[in-house]
C-alpha cells in the first residue's frame, strides 16, 4: 500500500489546481454582476432593451440590474428635459 506522501495528485496543475479553479470562477462571477449592475444618475431615466426590443418600463434613478449580454440600457434624458420644457411653457401661459 502506498503512504500519501507516494500518491500522485490527480488534481491538473498539482494540488493548486483547485485553488486556481475557484479562483478563476469567482472571478468570473464577479465579472458578470459588474456587468448585471449599472446607475441611472439622478434626474435622469434609463430604457432597457432586450436582444433589441424595449423591454419593461424606464428604469429610475438608482441602482438598477439588468441581464448580461442580453439587455443593454439606453440613457434617456429626453423626459426630464421634456417635463421641464413643459413646465416653463405652462408658466409663460399663467402670466
Amino acid at each position: 500500500m502506498q503512504t500519501p506522501s507516494q500518491m500522485r495528485s490527480v488534481t491538473p496543475g498539482g494540488p493548486e489546481g483547485g485553488l486556481v479553479a475557484i479562483l478563476g470562477l469567482v472571478l468570473a462571477a464577479l465579472l458578470l454582476l459588474s456587468q448585471a449592475l449599472f446607475v441611472v444618475p439622478a434626474g435622469e431615466v434609463a430604457v432597457v432593451t432586450t436582444l433589441g426590443k424595449v423591454s419593461g418600463s424606464s428604469r429610475q434613478p438608482g441602482l438598477n440590474t439588468k441581464l448580461p449580454l442580453v439587455q443593454q440600457v439606453w440613457p434617456s434624458v429626453f423626459a426630464p428635459r421634456f417635463a421641464l420644457k413643459i413646465l416653463q411653457l405652462s408658466q409663460r401661459i399663467c402670466r
